[in-house]
């Protein structure tokens, strides 16, 4: 995970009130007094097209010889600079800064081009800084137009006298405090479950993972422990599941959007969506992560890989500042994903073949990605509690036979070195296991067994098995044991088949020791 911070500006009165943002661990408010702070002030010559203002407004960006970022948001403040006029914007400066320490300015635009979206023609800039009582002109540029903002240029970059020997500008990383270890749940997004009342499977729940992870997050709240995935039986799933149908229906409109795709037809067009600045995909989620704050994005599915949604925490864009012909292959975004716990995957972008995908799985690819500005924090309805003393964890895959539920049910019993036993009834909650779904069941132990006093589990079915009962095909079985709170699990079992074993009218009961 990289550390760095970028500082973030915004004017409410423009010479006067200073708010930073410092990410990934500190924030800070703070007025500065013009006679400690710097200036910055620019004048922009519109020319022929104007700049609309509204929602179609500038941010200006100083890019420092350290990487680190200024950040200015809408200079204009949503005024219209209509054609052939002059705007002059003084922004205030850290008063530590040293001129040598600017390297490139950067202007985006939130216009969205073409016929009914904004374009602008810039035609002049001066920029002039003011530190420590010296003013220096640093920039001074002009063109019919200098250059000219669209939909697609929605960036410009101008080098400062500061750049001199630096050689190539990049910009530092920026995280958020959101770490996958801490904030993130601990067991993976391997749901499967029968969906209302008829035989339909509804499989992951990585929205209500990200949209509850962040809910814990921003509450400040710990989130649950567990490694282990709570049954559909449990509070911690029906929260879950609840904030999964909130992040999918709040957001129908932006799915809907991205299947608008004849015959691939809007492929490129796509892509090219996750790496525009200023209003685009990618200048949403910098807005949001240089305010320290990670934000939920949903992945557009490709090939054999499924839509899917993910929590961005962190991004780098290199030497990228918003140009698509220049270095877009250097972008990072760093996420939380639900089907890898207590780790982050990297996410960047393959420019030859038009889809985004992870630096450390290259074979999970999407096709392009939209920033989740729907969400709203939600005070969690299940807070964390403390693990039992010891506990048993079972992992089991069932095959091409259900375990129906209802009266059709499994059993846990412990097998002990003493010829005692331990008996969990019911474990699947009299809920069904689908036909290759994963299931894992946790229950707790008594305080004074110790490793090694465990020697087996047996299965015990409650089905008659035949036409009319139940049949079940486990594939895959491992158990977990864990002796102290803080103690690491231990594997103790872990075997697979096709199936492990078939439970059936006169097959009901099995023991699996080590």
């Amino acid at each position: 995970m990289w550390t760095a911070f970028t500082l973030s500006i915004r004017t409410v009165v423009l010479t006067l009130s200073l708010t930073t943002s410092i990410a990934p661990h500190v924030s800070v408010a703070q007025v500065v007094t013009p006679d400690r702070a710097g200036r910055l002030t620019l004048t922009f010559v519109t020319g022929g097209d104007d700049l609309r203002g509204g929602n179609d407004n500038l941010d200006v960006f100083l890019v420092l010889r350290d990487g680190k970022i200024l950040r200015f948001d809408n200079v204009n403040r949503s005024q219209t600079w209509g054609n052939n006029s002059r705007h002059e914007v003084t922004l205030l400066l850290p008063p530590q800064l040293k001129f040598e320490d600017l390297v490139a300015l950067r202007l985006e635009t939130h216009a969205t081009g073409g016929v009914a979206g904004d374009n602008w023609n810039l035609d002049r800039i001066t920029m002039q800084v003011q530190l420590g009582g010296e003013t220096r002109t640093l920039l001074e540029r002009s063109g019919t137009p200098l250059f000219r903002f669209t939909g697609e240029q929605r960036a410009m970059q101008i080098l400062l006298p500061g750049a001199s020997g630096v050689g190539e500008v990049r910009a530092a990383p920026v995280n958020t405090p959101f770490r996958p270890e801490t904030h993130g749940f601990q067991f993976g997004n391997y749901f499967k479950f029968p969906f209302l009342a008829f035989d339909i499977a509804w499989e992951g729940l990585c929205g209500g993972m990200c949209y509850s992870a962040l809910d814990y997050y921003f509450h400040r709240m710990p989130v649950p422990s567990q490694r282990y995935m709570p049954s559909p039986a449990h509070a911690l799933h029906s929260y879950l599941f609840r904030r999964q149908r909130t992040s999918v229906l709040d957001n129908v409109d932006k799915w809907a959007e991205l299947k608008l795709n004849p015959g691939g037809a809007r492929d490129r067009e796509f892509f090219n969506w996750g790496l525009q600045v200023g209003s685009g995909r990618l200048g949403e989620l910098r807005r949001n992560i240089d305010a320290g704050q990670p934000v939920v994005i949903g992945l557009l599915g490709m090939g054999n890989t499924k839509s899917h949604q993910v929590v961005a925490i962190a991004y780098d864009l290199g030497r990228y500042y918003g140009d698509l012909s220049r270095y877009p292959e250097d972008v990072r975004i760093v996420v939380y994903d639900p089907n890898y716990p207590r780790t982050s995957k990297t996410l960047r972008a393959d420019v030859r073949n038009g889809c985004y995908y992870y630096q450390e799985n290259p074979d999970k690819r999407w096709r392009t990605y939209f920033v989740d500005l729907k969400y709203r924090p939600q005070r969690p309805s299940v807070p964390a509690t403390a693990p039992p003393q010891n506990e048993v964890w079972c992992v089991f895959k069932t095959g091409g036979d259900d375990l129906r539920g209802g009266n059709d049910n499994v059993h846990l019993i412990l097998l002990l070195r003493d010829g005692r036993q331990i008996r969990f009834e019911n474990v699947n909650d009299r809920q069904r296991w689908m036909d290759n779904s994963w299931n894992e069941v946790a229950r707790p132990l008594p305080d004074n067994l110790r490793s090694g006093d465990i020697i087996g589990i047996r299965l015990e079915t409650t089905f008659g098995g035949g036409i009319g009962g139940d049949n079940w095909n486990l594939d895959h079985l491992t158990v977990y044991l864990r002796f102290g709170r803080e103690a690491n699990w231990q594997m103790v079992f872990d075997r697979s088949g096709t199936p492990l074993f078939r439970f059936t009218g006169e097959q009901r009961v099995r023991d699996f020791l080590w």
